[in-house]
């Protein structure tokens, strides 16, 4: 029997949607780049936006809906499953067949027509299928690619990298590199939440949990990654590779071995880049005479839109010194002065206290848990400005840490908590307010616990849906404000 042949699709998208889509297939590695982003003729503001996508011909509409299911879960935009709808994409497909137009495809064909014949014949389903095994969708980080997780999934990998092909294998990345431009390849799963097996027998929840989010999935292929396992020194830094991305004008720097990128936060990275609180302070002040806090800066994910949009100071926690180093880079990238603050100092010395045109740090990283947080911010009160934001990006949940952001916020301005979580897509509005409760009982607690310490109102100010984080599950940040009340 024939299998029936793949075709790309593009995405019917409304005009008010064609940028966060057309972002969204960038980011992941589906944006057809060939082809341009066209108006669908006779519609009012519908455009077609070209993907990599493929999927079987079919005018089946149930197994349509599904296609358009799975695309915008990859996409981490299920969220727009209403407002999008997909359709073929005529006359891209090349003569050889299904052979995407895309720039790794070209590489791997030129690759496999350089081949001897017998090593040809060699390939598990012939050179289509071996193209199909990398699929269209790749992420480039100067100077390094990502290929998705799929890669070595697919039942022909092990044949080939076991097989008579074997040896051809660096011939194979080098043409993909000199195609992409870049000197390192690898393949990166999901971050994984837990670094060992959950046992029930555990007497630490922390034991199984990947709380410093190592890329623990991240399989080298080609290039030197530097070796596993050093600590983070200065004289290690130096020795492994470190690779950029370039978000919202923002530069970030990680070390793929020993850190993770999350390319999927761009959304909520661009929202931070326009807070309402920096265009309408109620209480007069300058922007950036005002302060923000991440308790889970990484290598700076949301840490980097607080600078960016003109915080006068940023305060971040970060327990992997490989992210601190990431963080300390990137910022430098950047052209922003960075301070950072190892766990075991005491005080903070030499801390520029004048106006925010004139300060030394526009970011100080405290490399500690973030436990500590609530402490440093009350030792610094009146050397900072008053902290307006604090951000709290940790997942599944980041509830362990809404007490310390809780007792951050100014006491006499108040400001916001940005709290990540993740919640079934049928519970969003249920949870919502389930939050809100629980922030409400942590201000009372609060207040209680520690004298001159406000009983906040407390409301939620906006709920945004970030991306997909597991089929039916939607990882979303929720905007709780506390506001001082009169007394």
């Amino acid at each position: 029997m024939t299998t029936p042949s793949k075709q790309q699709i593009s995405l019917v998208v409304p005009s008010p949607l064609v940028k966060t889509i057309k972002s969204l297939l960038e980011e992941n590695g589906y944006l057809e780049k060939s082809v341009k982003i066209t108006k669908v003729v006779d519609t009012e503001g519908q455009y077609n936006v070209p993907t990599t996508w493929r999927i079987q011909m079919t005018s089946d509409k149930a197994q349509l809906a599904l296609e358009k299911k799975e695309l915008l879960m990859s996409l981490g935009g299920l969220q727009y499953m209403a407002d999008v709808e997909i359709e073929l994409i005529p006359n891209i497909n090349s003569s050889k067949g299904s052979r995407s137009n895309s720039v790794l495809a070209q590489a791997i064909w030129a690759w496999v027509q350089s081949l001897p014949t017998s090593a040809q014949s060699s390939i598990p389903g012939g050179p289509e299928r071996f193209i199909e095994i990398f699929g269209p969708t790749y992420s480039v980080y100067p100077p390094l690619l990502v290929l998705p997780s799929h890669v070595f999934s697919k039942d022909a990998w092990p044949e080939i990298i076991h097989g008579p092909l074997e040896a051809y294998l660096p011939s194979l990345y080098s043409n993909i590199c000199l195609a992409l431009n870049v000197t390192h390849i690898a393949i990166n799963r999901p971050i994984a939440l837990d670094i060992i097996p959950s046992s029930s027998t555990s007497n630490s929840k922390n034991e199984a949990r990947n709380i410093m989010r190592l890329p623990l999935s991240l399989v080298p292929l080609h290039g030197d990654f530097g070796s596993p396992n050093l600590p983070p020194t200065a004289e290690n830094f130096n020795t492994v590779f470190w690779a950029t991305a370039l978000q919202n004008g923002i530069w970030q720097t990680w070390a793929p071995l020993y850190t993770m990128f999350s390319r999927g936060n761009i959304k909520e990275k661009a929202r931070l880049l326009n807070l309402r609180s920096l265009a309408d302070d109620t209480f007069g002040r300058d922007p950036k005479e005002t302060g923000a806090v991440d308790l889970y800066a990484g290598i700076g994910y949301f840490a980097f839109s607080f600078a960016k949009a003109g915080f006068g100071r940023v305060l971040c926690w970060e327990l992997n010194g490989w992210s601190v180093e990431g963080l300390k880079r990137g910022a430098k990238k950047n052209k922003w002065s960075v301070k950072v603050v190892e766990g075991n100092a005491k005080r903070i010395n030499n801390l520029n206290t004048g106006q925010a045109q004139d300060r030394d740090e526009c970011l100080i990283v405290f490399h500690e848990s973030n436990e500590q947080a609530a402490k440093r911010v009350a030792d610094l009160r009146g050397q900072i400005p008053p902290i307006k934001h604090v951000n709290c990006g940790y997942l599944p949940s980041s509830k362990h840490s809404w007490k310390t952001a809780i007792k951050i916020i100014d006491s006499v301005e108040g400001g916001w908590i940005h709290a990540h979580e993740n919640i079934k897509l049928n519970d969003i509005s249920r949870r919502k307010e389930e939050i809100v409760e629980e922030f409400r009982y942590l201000v009372f607690e609060t207040s209680r616990e520690i004298s001159n310490t406000p009983n906040f109102k407390v409301r939620c100010d906006h709920l945004e849906r970030i991306k997909t984080y597991a089929p039916g599950v939607i990882h979303c940040v929720i905007d709780i404000a506390l506001v001082p009340q009169l007394p």
